[in-house]
């Protein structure tokens, strides 16, 4: 944290670049793990290895290894997250 002078004389602190990223980027991964849970927590079968979400089955290719998109949402969540506290911050 930085000591800036404003113009009338006072003190005022001013996050440096790299509390901005360490703070940006807990606050993603915060925001990313409670996404993953809620949407692990969605699944059909909670418990077993990465089931595919009920709601967005019909999303899935043939091939038995789709993409779960609920997941693919959670990290996207949570760097939208990390971007938006970077952005509200600098």
């Amino acid at each position: 944290v930085d000591l800036v002078r404003g113009e009338d004389g006072t003190e005022q602190r001013m996050l440096g670049f790299w509390s901005i990223l360490v703070l940006s980027v807990l606050v993603g991964c915060i925001c990313c793990v409670f996404s993953w849970t809620f949407s692990y927590l969605d699944s059909y079968q909670p418990g077993m290895v990465f089931s595919m979400p009920q709601t967005l089955a019909h999303f899935r290719d043939g091939s038995g290894r789709g993409f779960l998109m609920s997941y693919g949402v959670a990290v996207l969540n949570g760097v939208m997250a990390m971007l938006t506290v970077i952005w509200s911050l600098s």
